[in-house]
C-alpha cells in the first residue's frame, strides 16, 4: 500500500505541518485543538469528522472507573466538558446523572467519596423513580449525580469549528517514517509532519501496527439501538444507564437523548 502511495502521490502537491492528529472524532478534535492552543503548528484529518466513533446522538459521561486515577481524570475532563458548553452556549453534557448496576457498585461508591464526586446508593423504588423505562437489574445500585448524557452533535461541530483550515477533510491512507519524520499519503497528495499523533479509532491498529505499536484491542460488534420511551414518561428527566450485571446483556450503557433533543 506505501509503494503504490509512493507512485500515484509523486505528481501531486506536498505540504507540511508539525504535528498532524489522524481522526476527527471527539478524541482526535480535542487532541488537535489542545496542540493548537499550545502553539503547536497541527493538522488533522477526516474527510468526514465525527463519522466513526463519535457517530450518533450520544454517550454517556460519567466519573464511574474502577481505579482512583481514573475517576481523577475523569473529574478533569468534566471540568473541561464545562468549558466547552461555555464556549458553545450550550450545556454539552446533561444533568440527567447516571445509574450503575452490577458487581463492585459499593467499591466504585467508595471511589467517589475519595474524589469527593457527589453520588449515592439507591435501592428498587429509587431505581424506578429515576429510570422507570427498564426493570432494575439489581436490589442496589449506584448513582452519580454529576454524570449525564453527552451531546456529541454540537461538541463535533465546536471542536472542528475551533480548528478552522487547520481541519483536512482528507483520508490518510498509510505512513511511512521519512528522515526525522513521518510522510503521510492522502488521496490528493502527500503531508510531511514531525509527529503524528492516531486517534482513527478502529483504524487506529491498522495505521500504527506497520510502524511496530501493537494495540492489544480486538473489535466486535457494538449495537446501538434507538427507541421512544413510552407516553407517560415523554418530557421526564431520565437518568443515564450503565449496566454490568449482564441482565440485559455484557455492558449495557443509555443516553436519554432523542432526535428532538439535539
Amino acid at each position: 500500500l506505501v509503494h503504490a502511495c509512493t507512485v500515484a502521490s509523486a505528481s501531486l502537491p506536498t505540504r507540511t505541518a508539525e504535528v498532524a492528529v489522524i481522526g476527527a472524532g471527539v478524541i482526535g478534535l480535542a487532541a488537535a485543538n489542545a496542540l493548537a492552543q499550545a502553539g503547536n503548528d497541527v493538522v488533522c484529518f477526516d474527510p468526514q469528522p465525527g463519522s466513526g466513533q463519535s457517530a450518533g446522538l450520544t454517550r454517556v459521561f460519567r466519573h464511574t472507573h474502577d481505579r482512583q486515577e481514573l475517576v481523577a481524570l475523569a473529574q478533569e475532563a468534566r471540568r473541561i466538558w464545562g468549558e466547552w458548553g461555555e464556549q458553545a452556549a450550550t450545556p454539552l453534557v446533561g444533568d440527567e446523572g447516571v445509574l450503575f448496576a452490577g458487581p463492585g457498585a459499593e467499591e466504585a461508591a467508595g471511589l467517589l467519596a475519595s474524589a469527593g464526586v457527589e453520588h449515592r446508593l439507591v435501592g428498587e423504588e429509587e431505581q424506578r423513580e429515576l429510570l422507570p423505562a427498564l426493570a432494575p437489574p439489581t436490589a442496589d445500585a449506584l448513582f452519580e449525580v454529576t454524570g449525564g448524557a453527552i451531546r456529541v452533535r454540537p461538541t463535533i461541530e465546536l471542536l472542528a469549528s475551533g480548528l478552522g483550515m487547520r481541519l483536512v477533510r482528507e483520508e490518510v491512507l498509510a505512513l511511512r517514517p521519512e528522515g526525522d519524520g513521518v510522510a503521510l499519503f492522502t488521496p490528493v497528495g502527500l503531508w510531511r509532519c514531525d509527529r503524528v499523533l492516531v486517534c482513527a479509532g478502529a483504524r487506529t491498529q491498522e495505521l500504527a501496527r506497520p510502524h511496530g505499536v501493537v494495540i492489544p484491542v480486538t473489535l466486535a460488534l457494538h449495537v446501538r439501538a434507538t427507541y421512544a420511551v413510552r407516553p407517560e414518561l415523554d418530557g421526564r428527566t431520565l437518568a443515564c444507564w450503565y449496566d454490568r450485571t449482564r441482565r440485559y446483556g455484557p455492558n449495557v450503557y443509555a443516553g436519554p437523548l432523542g432526535s428532538d433533543r439535539y
